[in-house]
């Protein structure tokens, strides 16, 4: 499993998103992926609003899906916390 994390750096919720990620500990590694430096990744993952989390499984299938909701965010966050 790997976690996907499409941001750009001119996103304030993103750098949000990174803050409350800095000191979480998670099962597996985070990817960070800028969508203005790798647009074509974030294509072939239909990333179309930042901040996006993927959770891809060892063949690349996505697992689960969060955009941009900070409830949302806090869920999946919690749930593959350590």
């Amino acid at each position: 499993m790997q976690l996907l994390k499409f941001h750009a750096t001119w996103c304030n919720p993103c750098k949000n998103l990174s803050k409350t990620m800095e000191n979480m500990e998670f099962p597996f590694p985070v990817i960070e992926i800028d969508i203005d430096e790798e647009y074509e990744t974030a294509a072939v993952y239909g990333v179309r609003s930042v901040p996006t989390l993927i959770l891809i499984n060892g063949e690349g299938e996505v697992v689960e899906r969060m955009s941009d909701s900070k409830a949302t965010q806090q869920e999946i966050l919690g749930k593959f916390v350590k």
